[in-house]
């Protein structure tokens, strides 16, 4: 049989301050009732004459306040150091969880970094490989150079690798105006060949003259992980459609893809840090979309695609949007 223990009085009390005040109003209350009943009946009996009695009650008044006036000192004195104990405290343990913050943001976007960096060595050993192929009947001294090149990239990937999970990156606050049709097209040239897209239908659907005022570098990092996640998403042979337009305010960049799109309970858990649906995902490749807008002061969402897939949608500030925002 298991025994409940019974809480005590004051582990009661504690529960609550209400509970603790109440208790101290009415043990003030009993103690002075009593004592102003208990004083007049001995003031009584021993005040022989009514001048007497006007020195016992003068007495017995100043008596009353200056115990209460003792009492009163020590309960805020004592109440006082709890609540500058319990504030210290409070600055400690905002210190210690500001500290510990800043530690896993540190560690979030160097594992950001990382992965983008795996991601740029993959289209690079790719290119590598290409290279190879078309240099089957080279001069020796052609090929060897080529063949060191493509054994280092593989063993930076490997480096990257073991790293990710401790590296984190860093942003640049500079921003500058960039021709978003031309910058995309960039970013498909250096990601067509990476392993996980090489394969893919992949286009561009543009709007010319559309320009953003941007960090280049976070942008690219995000258009990159768009592409390689609908390339895994849509599967060989699958289609993966990039589409630049604009709104008043702003250059939107789309990546659309064939794949079984994202059900609707897991369209904003999947920009989180560390969500994966993959057995070998970090769940940082979806977190640099969300870095890349919440940084411009843009806008990111998911939705369904008119090839059948996912369609992600990136929303750029136009140079005049930035400047109101600045």
């Amino acid at each position: 049989m298991v025994s409940k223990r019974i809480p005590t009085t004051f582990e009661k009390l504690r529960r609550t301050p209400l509970r603790y005040a109440a208790f101290i109003a009415s043990l003030y209350l009993v103690v002075g009732l009593a004592y102003i009943h208990l004083s007049d009946y001995v003031a009584l009996q021993f005040a022989m004459t009514a001048e007497a009695l006007s020195r016992v009650e003068v007495f017995k008044g100043t008596a009353f306040i200056v115990v209460t006036a003792v009492l009163l000192f020590v309960l805020a004195h004592r109440l006082f150091r709890r609540a500058e104990r319990s504030a210290e405290n409070i600055v400690h343990h905002r210190e210690a969880l500001l500290s510990a913050e800043r530690r896993a943001m540190a560690g979030m976007v160097g594992m950001s970094m990382v992965h983008d960096f795996n991601n740029l060595l993959q289209s690079a050993s790719g290119n590598a490989e290409l290279l190879q192929m078309d240099l089957e009947e080279a001069p020796d001294d052609i090929r060897q150079p080529l063949a060191a090149i493509k054994e280092s990239l593989e063993r930076m990937q490997n480096i990257a690798a073991r790293i990710q999970s401790a590296g984190r990156r860093s942003t640049n606050v500079e921003r500058s105006t960039v021709n978003l049709s031309g910058f995309m097209r960039d970013c498909l040239l250096l990601v067509q060949r990476h392993d996980k897209v090489r394969t893919r239908h992949l286009t561009i659907t543009e709007e010319a003259g559309v320009e953003v005022n941007v960090m280049p570098h976070l942008v690219q990092d995000a258009v990159l992980n768009l592409v390689i996640n609908a390339a895994e998403a849509a599967g060989p042979e699958g289609r993966i459609d990039v589409r630049i337009s604009a709104t008043d305010r702003a250059g939107v960049v789309e990546v659309h893809d064939s794949g079984p799109g994202v059900a609707e309970d897991e369209r904003r858990r999947i920009f989180e840090p560390y969500y994966t649906s993959k057995d070998d995902g970090t769940g940082l490749g979806l977190l640099s979309v969300r870095t890349c807008a919440q940084a411009h002061g843009g806008s990111y969402d998911v939705r369904t695609s008119p090839l059948g897939g996912a369609c992600f949608r990136l929303e750029l500030p136009r140079p005049d949007a930035a400047r109101d925002v600045a």
